[in-house]
């Protein structure tokens, strides 16, 4: 007995400095992956924190926020979508508590704001959640960043909105849009009886322990919140772009990221008495078909590929992009909070999250890619190009001492007209507001200002100076 112990003893002496290597080797990992991947990306400030089998294994702050001070673990974030994920659950502790049913129609939660649009009150609270609906992404584009303070900003911003068409009819098809979440974010208010930002207070961030997590403008800067950076050419740069009350529901929450590690351990721990494990199950579960082994959930875009099940959310706000992953199966989550954004940035930190994960796994550490800023340069080129095509062309006409006029004429009208259609015409295109575009992609939106102003001042130019060559 004594000498199997012994020998018990000696093995485990050989394991345990394997295992204690082999978890130091994953934390440097990710350390030096952060570190690259931040140079790499320009990316201002950020904040990580990893829980593996019921522990913080990783927790760490980089660079600095907009008035230069240091970003720490309680540095608040603006979250973008991931603020869906806490919504949700605000509305699943609603369904646990007898106040709401997720297929119920929602005309029996807000009744007077359905009675002036009947086309909706077939419209359930699972459709909503879900984004299956029939709302289109393009008018909850329309709905998003209206910079509206106040308690009652939600109901503000759905009183001015004019168009509440369906795309589809409820239920048939899914199409993400930001209009399902403000409208839930109206029913929390109203079967609760308290303001939306009070409910999730009470009853998801104290219930969580998340003491630095907000729905509010006014509350984050009483907390140190600080506007992240918009990028331009993948430069940072200081923005004042608005922070919007009226989105809290689906993207203007603000958190810091060890308040997202107990948000973290509370999906690792599957309810962890907040929710029963039954209505967890519920919470977490696939919903809605996106393609091969991927759905959206209720508030989760969820993997099912056999070996590899996970969920996870997104988020981007005009200044900020952050991720959030949970692996049941290898028992790990984390969150990651970035203080920068541009619509052509959004994939890195979608690389950070999968390079992340895949550390994790124990798969090692992924080469990063590269920033693509081609739509960047190829509206700089196209500004520059035919402001200087422009310039030469008034110069010519200038000098002619006969001009046709039918031609002159006709290209002078043609680009005064180009002028007022472009930006509409890439609205279309693109399926976003223009006010959307410039807050997402400020750079590439100025140069498409530039061309706008260039074609208006050249059109008004040939005409003013055709008309003189005629007299």
């Amino acid at each position: 007995m004594r000498r199997w112990m012994i020998i018990i003893s000696f093995v485990m002496l050989l394991v345990m400095p394997i295992s204690v290597s082999a978890a130091d080797s994953e934390v440097d990992q990710i350390e030096k992956y952060m570190e690259d991947a931040l140079e790499k990306y320009n990316i201002p400030g950020a904040s990580l924190a990893v829980v593996k089998e019921g522990k913080v294994i990783f927790q760490d702050s980089w660079g600095k926020q907009s008035d230069d001070t240091e970003v720490t673990d309680q540095s608040l974030f603006l979250l973008g979508s991931l603020s869906k994920p806490l919504t949700s659950l605000g509305i699943m502790r609603m369904v646990e508590n007898g106040q709401i049913e997720l297929d119920v129609p929602i005309k029996m939660y807000i009744p007077e704001f359905i009675s002036e649009r009947s086309h909706l009150e077939d419209i359930t609270v699972r459709q909503l959640l879900s984004h299956t609906s029939g709302f289109s992404g393009y008018a909850g584009l329309e709905v998003a960043d209206q910079n509206v303070r106040g308690e009652n900003a939600i109901q503000k911003v759905l009183e001015k909105i004019d168009d509440f068409s369906l795309i589809s009819s409820p239920g048939e098809t899914y199409e993400y849009s930001a209009t399902n979440y403000l409208l839930l974010g109206y029913i929390i208010a109203s079967v609760s009886g308290q303001s939306f930002p009070d409910y999730m207070e009470a009853e998801v961030f104290q219930e969580l322990n998340m003491e630095r997590t907000v729905s509010t403008y006014e509350k984050a800067v009483e907390l140190g919140y600080q506007n992240g950076y918009q990028s331009w050419f993948g430069k940072p740069v200081k923005s004042e772009v608005i922070y919007d009350n009226s989105g809290a529901p689906y993207g203007y929450m603000a958190s810091s990221a060890q308040d997202l590690a107990n948000f973290v351990a509370f999906l690792l721990n599957e309810g962890d008495g907040v929710l029963s494990e039954e209505m967890f199950e519920e919470y977490a579960a696939p919903q809605v078909e996106r393609g091969e082994d991927a759905f959206y959930g209720l508030g989760w875009f969820i993997s099912t590929k056999k070996n590899d099940p996970y969920y996870f959310h997104s988020g981007s706000t005009p200044t900020s992009l952050a991720q959030l992953l949970v692996d049941e199966q290898d028992d790990f989550g984390f969150v990651l909070l970035t203080n920068k954004h541009n619509i052509s940035e959004v994939l890195h930190t979608t690389y950070m999250r999968e390079g992340i994960k895949q550390i994790l796994e124990g798969e090692g550490v992924p080469q990063l890619p590269d920033s693509n800023y081609s739509m960047q340069w190829i509206t700089l080129g196209t500004s520059v190009v035919l402001s200087l095509l422009v310039l030469w062309s008034l110069f010519l006409l200038i000098r002619k001492k006969v001009v046709r006029t039918k031609l002159w004429g006709g290209t002078g009208l043609f680009s005064f007209i180009m002028a007022f259609i472009l930006i509409p015409v890439l609205t279309k295109i693109f399926h976003a507001p223009w006010y959307t575009m410039k807050v997402t992609a400020p750079d590439i939106a100025f140069f498409i200002q530039w061309t706008v102003g260039v074609l208006l001042v050249y059109g008004v130019s040939v005409l003013i100076v055709t008309f003189r060559k005629i007299r």
